[in-house]
């Protein structure tokens, strides 16, 4: 009697693939890292402001993604020119899709200051402040009287939108540098959306407080 064939795993059937940045070659700059996307992680049981934070966020990496993979389709290593129309418009789209991010961030916190009986106009203005360090607070900066002046172009440093902008990579890169732009990119996206739900976490628990 013949014995039956056992399934015996081998490396590639237990081991997840992975992309090599340094194998990329000449791969065209678009199919670098899969096209920029990177799996969202797992997530808990949250409060609803949080549900609300994490899928803003959720919709911003969806549009943000595809946008980018079509600039990404247009860099040329070959060109001499390190900036193009296309980063420009790009640039621009990040600059607004940010802000609308901002914007439904503000309206998740919105129903907490609606509803709570503690904190006022306080709390209001601290939730307001935590996306503004975190998501799209604008530059400023002094013109030649001293005065400040509000950059409305550009986002102040620690924001996601500095973040993404300073990482643009630029129209004349090559695939690996693209590729670590892109890594870059996505975790400033995770990290600005841990701060905004620990300080979210913060604000709510400290609002009302007596000031020391």
């Amino acid at each position: 009697m013949s014995s039956r064939n056992r399934f015996r795993p081998i490396v590639c059937d237990v081991l997840e693939s992975r992309l090599v940045l340094s194998q990329v070659g000449l791969r065209h700059p678009a199919q670098v890292r899969a096209l920029g996307t990177w799996q969202r992680p797992q997530r808990l049981a949250a409060p609803p402001v949080v549900i609300k934070i994490n899928a803003a966020y959720d919709s911003f990496v969806q549009d943000y993604t595809p946008a980018r993979a079509a600039y990404l389709a247009t860099l040329d290593p070959a060109s001499e020119k390190a900036d193009s129309g296309a980063k420009k418009a790009f640039v621009d789209y990040t600059r607004y899709r940010v802000d609308l991010l901002g914007q439904e961030l503000n309206a998740a916190f919105l129903q907490v200051f609606r509803t709570s009986k503690k904190g006022g106009n306080d709390s209001a203005s601290r939730y307001v402040g935590l996306v503004q360090r975190n998501v799209n607070g604008l530059l400023i900066t002094r013109n030649a009287a001293n005065q400040a002046v509000i950059d409305p172009s550009y986002f102040r440093v620690g924001t996601l939108g500095r973040a993404l902008i300073d990482s643009t990579p630029p129209s004349n890169s090559q695939p690996e540098a693209a590729g670590l732009y892109i890594l870059a990119q996505d975790q400033a996206v995770d990290a600005s959306q841990a701060s905004v739900i620990n300080g979210f976490t913060f604000v709510k628990k400290t609002s009302g407080q007596k000031k020391t």
